[in-house]
């Protein structure tokens, strides 16, 4: 039975596979990017144990969504690490890396080099090391 399971599993690649990721990792960070700012909303949720909770912290948004997309666990993952590292900055960290997805996808999907791009974030990188090492 096992061997009949794997065999109906599909190995994807190619834009299609990025662009899906993309849009998982937009999807959660359209959730909890409303929470942001001084017209924040409020979500309610439904939690494990099936009380109502109303928040607009997005870590404790995130800690609630069951998601099966291995892009949006990623981004769930990222904002676990802001958390652990910094303490704050969970939806922030969750927006900017919606932000970065998507600028990296536009040259991709019109077949642009990518290079200059990622030129720019280590020279971006070299520069933020140099400031930071002055003070």
């Amino acid at each position: 039975m096992a061997a009949a399971a794997g065999d109906s599993l599909k190995r994807e690649s190619g834009t299609k596979v990025h662009h899906a990721n993309i849009q998982a990792a937009k999807a959660v960070a359209d959730i909890i990017r409303t929470t942001l700012g001084p017209r924040s909303m409020l979500k309610m949720l439904l939690d494990a144990s099936g009380g109502i909770v109303v928040t607009n912290d997005g870590n404790a948004i995130l800690r609630e969504l069951d998601l099966a997309h291995p892009a949006a666990k990623s981004m769930i993952e990222l904002s676990r690490t802001q958390d652990e590292e910094v303490g704050d900055g969970t939806t922030s960290v969750i927006v900017l890396g919606r932000y970065h997805l998507v600028y990296f996808f536009f040259p991709f999907k019109r077949k642009l080099l990518i290079e200059p791009i990622t030129t720019d974030f280590n020279w971006m990188n070299e520069n933020r090391r140099r400031d930071a090492s002055c003070c």
